[in-house]
């Protein structure tokens, strides 16, 4: 039998890949999306579905991730949870007709808003069995099956939003794009994939299945409040346009994340789950992934940091040139949300997650004091963008005190310090290429300098995982 480890790293091979490979499609497509579309229809969206996941809050049960903890302990637990994905759904359906006709009644938005909320929170319910039954396949590693099942459905549905982009269908493209994917993606997965998961009820099971989702529950509600409701309350006090820049720099800032997270949180977590009492491996599981992905967002952040204006006029175009300010300040996010996630995997996969609720209440706090006092002292709204990685950051240290307490010890000097060292030295680069050269050719020279540097700092660890790979 393969090693876990082997395992870990093939499914990460192939998350990685498959995903990259949806990643590059999507992305370019969207960038065509973005120069059809204006700020304010992205803003609207983006309030939209702020609102869907606000509603969605019971949603937040975390009934995959139940059903993953346990299934070493009782491999039955996945009949269990479909059945109460199914009924949670329906519930969902239900509280979304109900707020809707609440926001109705106090006349808060118009008729378009409130339809755009009620079709998204009908099709975004699917989502929760679609979950259960993916976290089914990667609990059985096969990760690469995963991930080709969610291959498709994002695609089609980006290729109807160009197109009703381009008829100047509006919020109506956005829309379409995000129910397409969840719909097409629930058909391939229930109807198309041949594995199946029977439907069978017990109490015992479920009381397993809830008491741990309770505390993915308050975790994922946190994250709202850290979330969703500073970008609900920033759409009331700087407008919907305002929020598309937002919304949109943050997408821009958070792409290495959209990617990698997928290997955190299905990957990580499902191995992790399965050695949770084994401390050491854990910690060299953790230390491995933080350790390259400081590397990569170290990077990112830098690039951010110093060509926004360059990024944001070669992507999205003139139109788009406010956002410039927003995308640089969330250069902070991208290091600290990079770190968050493999620590918040691990700490999910043994269990903490009371802890992790706290910090995640506490980030929110902080973002929305951070956004109270940008309003009152009537500072430019692009300085909200360092509020989430400050929080964040503080989120990070604290995450990293619950795991060493704990028993996840990690060594935070080759993670933290010497990707400070790259930093030092790719500004010495940059400001010495600045004289002579382009910002392309700039680009360029920074990445070359990462890259050799990091391979001459991390080539055992680049070594040890290439024989993994190989093995």
């Amino acid at each position: 039998m393969k090693k876990l480890s082997t395992h870990a790293l093939q499914g990460a091979f192939w998350n990685v890949l498959i995903r990259n490979t949806l990643f590059v499609i999507t992305f370019i497509g969207n960038i065509f999306l973005i120069r059809m579309l204006v700020p304010g229809d992205y803003g609207t969206f983006a309030l939209i579905l702020s609102i869907v996941d606000i509603i969605f809050i019971i949603g937040s049960l975390g009934i995959s991730n139940a059903c993953v903890y346990y299934h070493d302990d009782d491999p039955d637990v996945f009949e269990t949870g479909m059945v109460l994905s199914w009924v949670l759904a329906l519930i969902l359906v239900c509280a979304s007709f109900i707020a809707v006709i609440i926001l109705n009644l106090f006349s808060l938005y118009s008729g378009l808003v409130l339809l755009l909320i009620l079709l998204t929170s009908i099709v975004n319910s699917l989502n929760i069995p679609t979950s259960v039954y993916l976290a089914n396949i990667e609990c059985n590693l096969d990760f690469k099956k995963s991930a080709l099942l969610t291959f498709v459905g994002p695609i089609l549905g980006l290729l109807v939003g160009l197109w009703l982009a381009n008829n100047e269908f509006g919020i109506w493209a956005l829309f379409y794009k995000n129910s397409l994917a969840v719909l097409l993606t629930f058909v391939i997965v229930f109807f198309i994939s041949k594995s199946s998961i029977k439907f069978s009820y017990s109490k015992y099971i479920s009381k397993k299945i809830l008491r741990y989702g309770l505390g993915i529950f308050y975790q994922r509600v946190s994250e709202i409040f850290s979330i969703r409701l500073p970008m609900f309350l920033l759409s009331f006090l700087a407008g919907v346009t305002v929020l598309g820049l937002y919304e949109r720099s943050r997408y821009l800032a958070q792409l290495q994340n959209t990617v990698l997270d997928t290997v955190f949180g299905k990957v990580a977590f499902t191995i992790y789950s399965k050695v949770k009492n084994n401390s050491k491996a854990v910690t060299k599981g953790c230390q491995l992934t933080l350790l390259f992905v400081s590397r990569l967002s170290f990077l990112s952040a830098l690039l951010v940091f110093y060509y926004s204006d360059f990024i944001i006029a070669l992507l999205f175009g003139n139109e788009w040139k406010e956002s410039s300010g927003f995308l640089q300040g969330f250069s902070l996010l991208i290091i600290s949300s990079s770190l968050y996630g493999p620590m918040l995997y691990t700490a999910m996969s043994r269990g903490i997650l009371k802890s992790v609720t706290v910090v995640t209440i506490v980030m929110g706090f902080i973002n929305i004091c951070g956004l109270t006092i940008i309003w009152l002292t009537g500072l430019d709204w692009s300085l909200f963008s360092w509020v989430p990685g400050l929080s964040i950051t503080i989120g990070c240290m604290w995450l990293s005190l619950i795991l060493l307490h704990n028993g996840i010890k990690l060594n935070w000097v080759p993670i933290i310090f010497h990707s400070f060292m790259l930093v030092a030295v790719s500004i010495f680069v940059k400001e010495l290429s600045a004289v002579y050269y382009s910002e392309t050719i700039q680009i360029l020279l920074i990445l070359i300098v990462w890259s050799l540097l990091t391979f001459a700092i991390n080539r055992n660890e680049i070594s040890y995982l290439y024989e993994r790979i190989k093995k």
